[in-house]
């Protein structure tokens, strides 16, 4: 949600994510996904973890422009974020699907 009001109101904001599974920041600038880092890397896997962190205590404030880091994410944010959602939906179809076929075998 955070991501998506940011890229909404063209915001320069950095999110910050932390859960016990992890944590991480994520960086927008003018509204568009900029980078992602947490403690297994950065770039669009680091996104990828930080928006799938359970039970994660997120806050959000201003981002300065001396703090820009380099760009890691060369996709909108829309596009990342869906990307994030078919990877889960895929995984957790899998799994499902695997329970099954041990059900039956």
């Amino acid at each position: 949600d955070y991501v998506q009001l940011a890229g909404m109101g063209r915001h320069s904001v950095v999110i910050e994510v932390r859960s016990v599974g992890g944590h991480g920041r994520l960086h927008v600038n003018s509204g568009e996904l900029w980078s992602a880092e947490d403690s297994l890397g950065s770039g669009i896997d680091a996104f990828r973890r930080l928006v799938l962190l359970g039970a994660a205590q997120v806050s959000c404030r201003t981002l300065r422009k001396n703090e820009l880091p380099t760009r890691d994410i060369g996709r909108s944010a829309e596009s990342a974020l869906l990307e994030v959602a078919r990877t889960y939906d895929e995984a957790e179809r899998d799994a499902a699907r695997s329970v099954t076929a041990n059900d039956d075998g």
